[in-house]
């Protein structure tokens, strides 16, 4: 049976800065079959919250994704972790290393990072309201009856898989060795990228494959993902991130660079 899951790297910029991609795989062949860079076209209204939500809803249930994963936090640092808990934000931010923290709701690290992380943890809650939306969780194989939502990192991503993390897009990498060594290491057809986001958002797809039982091995990292009472409203609290690493055991540590370096 193919199978299709959805990666995207999120931003509240602008639409062009939503990197997006889709990968189908066979269940029977236990092998991956399609990846499209690019997936979402992006709709000529303002980006907000709700309008990605909706936009990345409606692909999925068109195109019957089973998974999504974004990349983005899906909720802020629990208010009752001991002060001895090493780290500033979630426990799956220290985990994965990320850059940006989501502390006790409203404070973030860096500060600055404040909106795009408000905005992220709205992204989630407008598609867990969806209907048959149900949140990604490794100690419960719960099916949902549309598809299932999940929080990714895929600098991390990179590293589990044991990869050489893609540089920042500011840096301005060179996008072939980084999509070759995925490739490679994934086995997955031959595909073409344009842009940074897309790239990160074929990884973030892989993290979706893994979470479903997909030709990849899921590495869930954090604490369960809880919902509590704060100033008359739901606020959603920690959660994991989900790592992906090659099947066959440990990652294939000969692609670990790319480009030759």
């Amino acid at each position: 049976m193919i199978r299709t899951v959805l990666g995207i790297d999120l931003a509240s910029s602008k639409w062009s800065s939503v990197g997006s991609a889709m990968i189908e795989f066979d269940d029977e062949a236990d092998g991956f079959t399609r990846v499209v860079a690019g997936a979402i076209t992006s709709p000529a209204i303002p980006l907000t919250p709700d309008a990605l939500a909706d936009a990345i809803d409606a692909f999925a249930r068109r195109e019957r994704v089973c998974a999504v994963a974004l990349d983005g936090p899906q909720g802020w640092r629990d208010p009752a972790t001991v002060e001895e808990m090493p780290g500033v934000g979630r426990r799956c931010e220290y985990e994965c290393r990320t850059q940006a923290k989501t502390g006790v709701y409203p404070r973030t690290f860096p500060g600055t990072q404040r909106a795009w992380i408000e905005f992220c943890v709205d992204v989630f809650a407008k598609l867990l309201a969806k209907p048959g939306v149900v949140l990604a969780d490794p100690a419960a194989a719960e099916a949902a009856s549309s598809y299932l939502v999940l929080e990714c990192f895929p600098t991390s991503a990179w590293r589990s898989s044991g990869l050489m993390p893609l540089p920042g897009k500011a840096k301005r990498p060179e996008l072939a060795p980084y999509l070759r060594a995925l490739v490679t290491t994934y086995g997955l057809p031959p595909t073409t990228v344009r842009t940074h986001d897309d790239l990160q958002a074929i990884v973030a797809a892989l993290t979706a494959a893994a979470a479903v039982g997909g030709p990849a091995v899921p590495e869930p990292k954090g604490a369960p993902a809880s919902v509590i009472a704060h100033a008359g409203s739901a606020l959603r609290i920690e959660g994991y991130i989900w790592d992906v690493k090659p099947l066959g055991g440990s990652p294939q540590r000969t692609v670990t660079r790319v480009g030759g370096r």
